[in-house]
């Protein structure tokens, strides 16, 4: 009779601060997104001499594409995990 080795499971406390991390990440991602549209529909607004619609253009146009970010970062996180983690695999009876 042979011993199976079973690999060391994960800590949860690592998967934990892993996904903290990527929302961290997603979150920081939007607000700059956003940041930047404001700022750009700002100077936009001051070039051609008109209040707001610049600005208030790119901040719905920037809604979708943080969006596309944040969906992004997150498949990849869990593609990231996903190998990283060993696969528990049913063990088999030698006869």
């Amino acid at each position: 009779m042979t011993q199976q080795h079973t690999p060391p499971q994960p800590k949860p406390r690592l998967l934990n601060v892993g996904v903290a991390l990527a929302a961290g990440q997603a979150g920081c991602v939007t607000v700059v997104i956003v940041l930047l549209a404001v700022a750009l529909g700002l100077w936009l607004d001051s070039l051609i001499g008109r209040r707001g619609l610049c600005t208030l253009g790119l901040v719905i146009l920037s809604i979708p594409l943080s969006l596309a970010l944040m969906l992004k970062l997150a498949f990849r996180t869990v593609r990231r995990a996903a190998i990283t983690l060993p696969t528990s695999t049913p063990s088999s009876k030698e006869e």
